[in-house]
This record gives structure tokens, C-alpha cells and sequence, in this order.
């Protein structure tokens, strides 16, 4: 493939993807390259990864190869899901699958394409890509951010003679993706969506993009027949192997309780190091209002690292179990966010 020549808006949403990533892995990409990277304060690491993609120190190549590794990793929510047995039976044959699709005229041109670079303003599918047991769908938006940018803060006086105080926020743009993840073999599926940026989300914002990648795709794939997995059992076996001290792959930071009467217990760990369960006082106070798994809502974890895993660090998430999502709240790595969610649903 010949080399990009990539535009000003294309460089400063390249350097949005990467900046969305773990400061770690950033660090890597720039080390590689014998570029300095270390002690850095954020703007100085978004300006070192500019310039060394205007300079040409980083090609785009090397950038988008870097975010193809690692972006799978990054900030999102993950709804958890499983194909009909008829359905999956369907597309269990990939090579005659893929014989099937490139006859598709809402697809063919998408079979094996790379996600492009300047993101469009709508959710747009941008790859579908099929291999070893897996079909990978991609659809692709812009997303807006403000950021906070002391370069641009100002001080003036009023005409009445007063200080103000101008604070800057610069306005970026980065990538928001969606990607249906199904093995065919398993009958397993996953929906990543990128995380929004910002508070103030509609509820139903993560159902909302799902619905407009179901309508993405749906000339030729019936989203409908990807059924929910329920994960109470899951969030309630994570809360009973901490209570228990047995094989926890968790410590709680927060979580969300139904009663039998319909009210709500919420209980919150002492610190951020210690269990919601660390109190014997909240452990018998959980287990009167909710003995059984339907009674779990929601919970706010940190999975443990392990040696034997690809999880190095606590990684921050939340199940909300009646939704079949899992929000990773940090950036981590494809492997280690593939392993959490192979482990909860082998609580299932």
C-alpha cells in the first residue's frame, strides 16, 4: 500500500484515536521510534505524537497499525449476546458466507476494507471481515469532545472594570466505533461501542447506537436474532467469591440491590482498595434484602490482575446485569478485555 499523505483534520483525529488509549501504550509507540516520551503532562504527549506524524518520525501506516492493536482495549461498553441456532447454522460456513456477501451490493465493497481515517459526521459500516471462526462487522462515526486547554486561557477586564477569567476548551474529534464480534463456532456475539464522552448521556444511549447499527446492517444481517445473555447470575457470583474469600476475581467498589418489595439497596466500599463486603455489617445487610441473583441491579468492580492473565492492572468496570452490558471504564488491552468477558460468561 503507498504511503498516505495524510490532511491537518486527518493528523488531529489520528492523534485523537491514539490519545483515547493508555498512557503506557502511547509511551511504547513513541519509544519504538526513539522519540521522547517520558514525564510528559497529556498536551505534551498529544503534541509529541503530532509532530512526529507531521514530521514523518511516525508514519500514518505505523499509526493506524498501532491503533488497530490496541484501540480494541480502550474506553467502551460491550453488550453480550447469542445468536439463534437456525441463524447461526447460517453463516456457520465462512468461506461460503463470504461467497454469499460479496454478492451483497450493501456489502461487497466493505469485505476486508480498512476503517478510513477522517470519520464521517453518521454512523457509517466501514469493514466487514471474515477469518478462522469469526465475522467482524465495523461501523464508524465522528465523535465530538471539548478539552481543557490552558494555552488559550485569557484574562480581561470588563467595562465596568472587573477581572474575567476566560477558560478554554478546544473542540476534537476522534473516532467512535462500533464492531459486532461473532464466532460462529461458539454461537457467541459481542457489540463494542466506543465510549461517549461527556456526562449528561440519555440513558438509553448505548441502546440508541446499538438500534442504528442493527439498521446499518439490516439489508442483509438480522440483528434481531442476537438475543441478550443475562449476566445476574454472573454479578452475583462475583459478590459471593468475594464474600466467601473464594477464587475472587474481584474486589466491589459499589453496588446496586432489588428487595423482594421492590426497593433498592446501594452500598459503596470504604475506599477504593477494599471490598463493598469488607464489613461484616454489609455482607449480612446484602444478603437479607438479596439472597437469591435476581435480586443484583448493577455492580462497579475492579477485576483483579493475575500472573496467568492478560489483566496486569485493576481494571475498572460495571455489569449492568438486566442489560447484558459490561462498561470497561479504563484503558486496558484487547486481550485483557476479551478475557474478562470470557470469564464472566463462564459464570453464566
Amino acid at each position: 500500500m503507498a504511503e498516505l499523505e495524510p490532511s491537518n483534520a486527518e493528523i488531529d483525529e489520528l492523534v485523537s484515536h491514539v490519545m483515547a488509549l493508555r498512557k503506557d501504550f502511547i509511551q511504547d509507540l513513541l519509544r519504538q521510534r526513539g522519540i521522547a516520551q517520558s514525564g510528559l503532562s497529556k498536551r505534551a504527549l498529544r503534541d509529541q505524537v503530532r509532530d512526529a506524524i507531521s514530521g514523518g518520525q511516525l508514519t500514518v501506516e505505523q499509526v493506524v497499525a498501532f491503533l488497530d492493536r490496541e484501540e480494541p482495549g480502550g474506553k467502551q461498553h460491550v453488550f453480550l449476546m447469542r445468536p439463534t441456532t437456525k441463524y447461526n447454522s447460517n453463516f456457520k460456513d465462512l468461506a461460503k458466507a463470504r461467497r454469499s456477501l460479496a454478492r451483497t451490493n450493501d456489502v461487497k465493497e466493505l469485505l476486508e476494507a480498512d476503517v478510513p481515517l477522517l470519520m464521517p459526521e453518521e454512523l457509517q459500516l466501514s469493514s466487514v471481515r471474515l477469518g478462522g471462526d469469526l465475522i467482524e462487522i465495523t461501523a464508524v462515526e465522528a465523535r465530538r469532545y471539548t478539552e481543557r486547554d490552558l494555552a488559550y486561557d485569557r484574562e480581561e477586564m470588563s467595562e465596568e472594570g472587573l477581572p474575567v477569567y476566560l477558560r478554554a476548551y478546544v473542540e476534537r474529534v476522534a473516532r467512535s466505533s462500533v464492531t459486532l464480534r461473532w464466532d460462529v463456532k461458539k454461537r457467541l456475539a459481542t457489540l463494542h461501542i466506543t465510549q461517549a464522552t461527556g456526562r449528561g448521556l440519555e440513558r438509553d444511549h448505548y441502546r440508541d447506537v446499538r438500534k442504528r447499527f442493527a439498521d446499518g446492517v439490516s439489508p442483509w444481517l438480522d440483528f434481531d436474532v442476537f438475543e441478550d445473555q443475562d449476566l445476574h447470575k454472573a454479578v452475583h457470583e462475583l459478590h459471593r467469591r468475594e464474600q466467601t474469600k473464594t477464587k475472587a476475581l474481584t474486589r466491589s467498589r459499589y453496588g446496586l440491590w432489588l428487595t423482594p418489595g421492590g426497593g433498592e439497596l446501594a452500598a459503596t466500599s470504604p475506599s477504593k482498595k477494599a471490598s463493598v463486603f469488607a464489613e461484616s455489617e454489609m455482607t449480612r445487610a446484602v444478603g437479607a434484602v438479596s439472597p437469591k441473583s435476581s435480586g443484583v441491579v448493577s455492580g462497579n468492580f475492579y477485576w483483579l490482575p493475575g500472573s496467568k492473565t492478560p489483566v496486569d492492572q485493576d481494571l475498572h468496570l460495571k455489569i449492568f446485569a438486566g442489560e447484558a452490558r459490561i462498561n470497561f471504564m479504563v484503558p486496558s488491552s484487547a486481550d485483557a478485555v476479551a478475557h474478562v468477558i470470557s470469564e464472566i460468561r463462564g459464570l453464566l
